[in-house]
């Protein structure tokens, strides 16, 4: 924990009431919470920035539950993520047609699957269907793997369970958009 910029530190500090380290991990998270965010929301934009706003409003109140001995990224993903659930919960958010420019794939839908630029729509619209019909532990596994890249560890502890469950449910998530999205693996359609 030598590091005075490392997420931990600026924790610390946090903890001994320096709101500056706050903004300095508000800046360093809050576009890829945002995203995350968004996918949980179902691409309720305006859904998600309340909840932007309610995991820092956690992290201020909270930051003493915080032990600078682990990993801070699977903390305050876990607050996010516990926030996404309460809001499925009590569904009260409107429901929005398209990703909009938030990528969700580590590599471009174009190189993933082979598609050109006039298809790329069709793309985003199907996954982001395809997306809201899995279940919210699913898809945050998912999120939380390929949007975030975070280890199967950072997400069984974001989740509560066991690393084996966030491999099954990454596994049946992935299984689940293969044979929902088909019409971009041309492959598939061949008998």
């Amino acid at each position: 924990m030598n590091d005075p910029f490392s997420d931990e530190h600026l924790m610390i500090r946090l903890q001994e009431g320096d709101t500056t380290a706050l903004e300095a991990i508000y800046h360093r998270y809050a576009d890829r919470l945002m995203g995350f965010l968004y996918h949980m929301m179902d691409g309720d934009g305006a859904r998600a920035e309340d909840l932007l706003q309610d995991v820092f409003v956690r992290l201020a109140t909270s930051a003493s539950a915080f032990d600078p001995a682990r990993s801070f990224r699977p903390w305050i993903f876990t607050i996010a993520a516990n926030l996404a659930r309460n809001a499925h919960r009590h569904r009260t958010f409107r429901e929005v047609d398209s990703l909009d420019q938030v990528d969700l794939m580590t590599t471009s839908p174009q190189a993933r699957y082979g598609i050109d630029d006039l298809d790329q729509e069709l793309f985003r619209s199907l996954l982001d269907q395809t997306l809201r019909e899995i279940a919210p532990d699913k898809r945050t596994a998912f999120l939380l793997r390929y949007q975030e890249h975070l280890s199967l560890a950072e997400i069984a502890e974001i989740q509560n369970c066991a690393v084996g469950t966030v491999k099954s449910r990454i596994y049946y998530t992935l299984r689940f958009l293969e044979s929902s999205m088909t019409t971009f693996r041309p492959e598939k359609h061949s008998s």
